[in-house]
């Protein structure tokens, strides 16, 4: 996995919860369910937070130091990605132990899964390291088959599929194609568009440069960072054409959006430091915080005015880093709350 640089930001206002590190999550309702790891990324772990109470409970169960959780349906997945190569899957209200484990490593190297999807009744996992995309039997886990994606590789014979994301019965696979012959510079994107009925490839795109699909409402966008030809940004698929919808000035990188509202970090250039963004795509709005020299891992939207920070430590000044989980106000991109955290907070999924 490729770690960028980070930054810090001086938080007023600052309101710490009570901390329980013993009781596992007890409901789904109104809650985070976060993969933390420490600042060396050696070790990791589940903690969950209640939005209601404000109650943090870390340490809840032990995962590896390169993690990510997605919510599908219920179900906790949760990705143990480069060198460790496992899914898993958690009843949300039980998350001491898993319900199924299942390893993703091939005979050589890494397979790095980078991101979980059901669609069709099957899971798929993207995987980093390897060029090709498994589906997974929902209950067992097991391979039931592979989808090939060899002839979108360069010449290192790997595309990086990374993000995924479900469109009623059609999957999206943003493929980074880094080349890794010359440092993983990045080459010329490819998004594809997988029809989950028959797990054919039916659409396939050329465009970008390090692309990431995520969710639009009900559909899909992919953002790209800048190339020589055009601009970082967010496109917008209409069921026949992307269409652009967002121009940045630096590189995005950690994104959510909800109903017209877009909240995102970007690095700078010396990727020292990272700057939130709280724009309204409806009124045209645009707030900025200050820099943060925490590294930005993960946004929530957490309702029409607030949003959710990860951040780990950063980079340049881990020394200066205050790793945890913030609250900001979306119209004023200003932070209102931060609870402290004993590991950083790495990927997160909201209960609700």
């Amino acid at each position: 996995m490729i770690w960028f640089i980070l930054t810090h930001l001086a938080c007023t206002d600052t309101k710490t919860a009570e901390t329980d590190t013993s009781s596992p999550l007890e409901s789904t309702d109104n809650r985070l369910i976060m993969a933390t790891v420490a600042m060396d990324y050696s070790v990791g772990a589940l903690a969950t937070f209640d939005l209601d109470t404000e109650t943090l409970t870390e340490n809840v169960s032990s995962i590896s130091g390169d993690p990510v959780v997605v919510m599908i349906s219920g179900l906790l997945w949760q990705l143990n990605r480069y060198q460790y190569d496992t899914l898993r899957k958690y009843d949300p209200s039980n998350l001491q132990v898993p319900l199924k484990e299942v390893s993703l490593a091939p005979e050589v190297g890494s397979s790095n899964p980078h991101d979980v999807a059901v669609c069709g009744g099957n899971v798929f996992v993207s995987l980093y390291g390897v060029a090709s995309l498994p589906i997974l039997n929902i209950d067992t886990l097991e391979t039931i088959e592979s989808i090939d994606l060899s002839q979108w590789s360069d010449d290192d014979g790997i595309p990086e599929a990374s993000s995924l994301v479900v469109v009623d019965d059609q999957l999206f696979v943003g493929l980074q194609r880094l080349d890794r012959s010359d440092g993983f510079s990045p080459l010329t994107s490819v998004a594809l568009q997988i029809d989950c009925n028959t797990n054919a490839v039916v659409n396939s795109w050329e465009m970008g440069s390090n692309i990431e699909v995520i969710e639009w409402n009900d559909g899909v966008a992919l953002i790209t960072q800048s190339t020589d030809t055009e601009e970082a940004g967010i496109l917008v698929w209409d069921n026949s054409d992307w269409n652009r919808v967002w121009t940045a000035d630096g590189n995005i990188s950690a994104t959510a959006y909800q109903n017209d509202t877009l909240f995102y970090s970007s690095l700078n250039t010396s990727q020292t430091e990272y700057v939130l963004h709280c724009a309204n795509l409806s009124t045209g709005t645009h707030s900025t915080s200050e820099p943060w020299s925490e590294y930005i891992t993960d946004l929530l939207i957490e309702d029409g005015t607030t949003g959710l920070v990860a951040a780990h430590w950063g980079w340049s000044d881990p020394s200066n880093s205050s790793p945890g989980l913030y609250r900001v106000d979306l119209d004023t991109c200003t932070v209102e709350s931060h609870w402290p955290m004993e590991l950083g907070p790495f990927s997160m999924v909201h209960l609700h």
